[in-house]
């Protein structure tokens, strides 16, 4: 967690033991604690929680719970007339498994609460309930291919009446092929989708973008690029009463097309 103009401290301890088992590797007890202080050197943030570890041969599976505290100042939000306290927890199991030469899972699941800072307009920040599910898969089929794709799934709703903030999912794939030691290939596409709900002032949103890139190294310090970057999303400029402006589609409408050529090379006497 980052914000500017700030200093703090990321602080983490942990424990490890090596049982004399055959089923268990290892297993770690930990506690992270993170603080941010602004100039005036109020504490505008607090992060502290536990997390436990179980490592076997090829799986890993680990719990944590974290515990924060936040603080919005008057530049922060407009509406805070003082500094404001918000309080939320939140728990978290992760998985993961590499049991395949060829192929691994990494699954994350968390649920607790937030802050909601995209509340409806004239409204002020709260703390809403949330969910997250992070899934991500790597294969390799031959030598030559890696293969990374990604999924993630965010919901944010009223803790009272269950009325939904937003709900967002990403899903993204990346390619790379290795031709030869020095030429590679690497594709990359991005689905990103939001669905607002009326508890925020979010539009809905959704987004595709592709990006291909080919390298050649010549040596570790020098290379040559040649890419091209495509988008879509649900945006459309239309004229009204004679000004340009941005609404919403019912479908997605190329934006953007881009084509770019970079060259580096390291000099040595």
């Amino acid at each position: 967690f980052f914000k500017p103009d700030t200093s703090g401290i990321h602080n983490s301890l942990n424990l490890n033991f090596y049982p004399e088992s055959p089923d268990i590797n290892s297993w770690t007890a930990g506690l992270f604690d993170v603080y941010l202080n602004d100039t005036d050197g109020t504490r505008i943030y607090h992060q502290l929680g536990p997390n436990f570890e179980l490592n076997f041969a090829t799986t890993t599976i680990g719990a944590r719970f974290t515990d924060y505290a936040e603080i919005l100042r008057p530049k922060d939000f407009i509406g805070v007339i003082s500094n404001t306290r918000y309080d939320y927890e939140n728990w978290q199991i992760d998985f993961s498994n590499n049991t395949s030469q060829t192929a691994s899972i990494r699954a994350s699941y968390r649920q607790g609460r937030a802050l909601n800072l995209v509340p409806t307009r004239g409204a002020l920040p709260y703390v809403a309930n949330t969910s997250r599910v992070d899934i991500s898969f790597f294969w390799r089929p031959i030598e030559r291919l890696q293969i990374q794709n990604t999924y993630f799934l965010t919901e944010l709703e009223n803790r009272n009446s269950d009325t939904k903030i937003f709900t967002n999912e990403i899903f993204r794939s990346n390619w790379n092929y290795q031709f030869t030691k020095e030429l590679s290939l690497r594709f990359i596409t991005q689905y990103d989708k939001t669905d607002s709900g009326p508890a925020t002032r979010l539009e809905d949103n959704e987004n595709l973008n592709f990006d291909l890139l080919l390298r050649y190294v010549i040596n570790p310090w020098s290379a040559f690029y040649v890419g091209y970057n495509s988008n879509q999303s649900n945006f459309d400029i239309v004229e009204m009463e004679g000004e340009r402006e941005l609404v919403v589609a019912n479908e997605l409408r190329q934006d953007g097309d881009q084509i770019f050529v970079k060259f580096s090379y390291l000099f040595q006497r």
